[in-house]
């Protein structure tokens, strides 16, 4: 995907998209409705099979668990594929809080 224009790129990690909202913003279709995210680059695309994903390692507490869903390996990299049911929770507390 490199020199690609970003208008072209998608990730999904599990979402559906429902549209595409300008140059680098997306909205994929959550387990509470849409979900819009905002993003200063996208730098690939990674498709993987639900059997390459792994639980997060044991050795993180619970606060840090709680955000991550699952990991899998690409190109010898750990990635993390975060709980956006946690994260959004987050992001609603601190806005209540402002």
């Amino acid at each position: 995907t490199d020199g690609d224009d970003d208008s072209e790129r998608e990730i999904l990690l599990g979402a559906r998209m429902v549209k595409r909202w300008r140059k680098k913003g997306l909205v994929l279709e959550g387990g509470y409705g849409p979900v819009s995210l905002l993003t200063d680059s996208v730098i690939g695309v990674v498709r993987i099979e639900p059997s390459g994903l792994r639980m997060p390692p044991s050795n993180l507490n619970d606060e840090q668990r709680r955000y991550l869903q699952n990991v899998f390996v690409h190109n010898e990299k750990v990635v993390s594929v975060l709980n956006p049911d946690e994260v959004l929770y987050v992001f609603q507390e601190l806005e209540i809080h402002k």
